[in-house]
């Protein structure tokens, strides 16, 4: 202890940027130097196998001229807006909820348990629940007079049935 008041004391301090110093090489060995390198390669043509040649820009105009690329930015943004837009507000309701309404514990421990249940788990129950044939959910439907929905099966409700399910969880 002695000698580290004493390092702490000279005027040329180091011990900070030795206690720094494995964060920093952990930075530059797993982030940094990894990040660069691809954006370098992806302004080449190179492959697993051999190094490619400078390209410029030309790999990233065939990728926006991609119809499959454009798609799966436009799924993705989809995907994002609806699970951003239903947990800001359910978790904001939820909180608020919680808050307002009980203090207790158990109460509180239901309304999170869908928060540890493991996404395996979540996935089959919601693939049973929202089943076209046998789910509950379409029994519901059908009480009401709506026919059953294929709530994976659909081109339209595919996004937002696995995007609630998210937000369930």
């Amino acid at each position: 202890m002695k000698k580290i008041a004493k390092l702490r004391k000279t005027k040329g301090n180091y011990v900070p940027y030795l206690l720094v110093l494995p964060v920093l090489i952990g930075y530059f060995t797993f982030y940094l130097y990894p990040m660069v390198r691809g954006v370098y390669l992806s302004f080449t043509d190179s492959s697993l196998l051999k190094s490619g040649k400078f390209v410029g820009i030309h790999e990233y105009q065939r990728l926006f001229a991609d119809a499959t690329f454009r798609n799966a930015i436009r799924v993705t943004a989809q995907y994002v807006i609806i699970n951003v837009g239903t947990q800001t507000v359910f978790a904001l309701a939820l909180a608020v909820a919680m808050d307002r309404l009980s203090k207790s514990v158990i109460l509180r421990s239901t309304l999170l348990l869908p928060w540890l249940i493991p996404g395996v788990t979540v996935g089959l129950l919601w693939s049973w629940l929202l089943d076209p044939i046998l789910g509950i959910v379409n029994v519901l439907l059908g009480h009401i007079g709506i026919h059953p929905q294929s709530f994976f099966g659909s081109e339209t409700q595919a996004m937002p049935a696995i995007a609630l399910v998210n937000t369930w969880r």
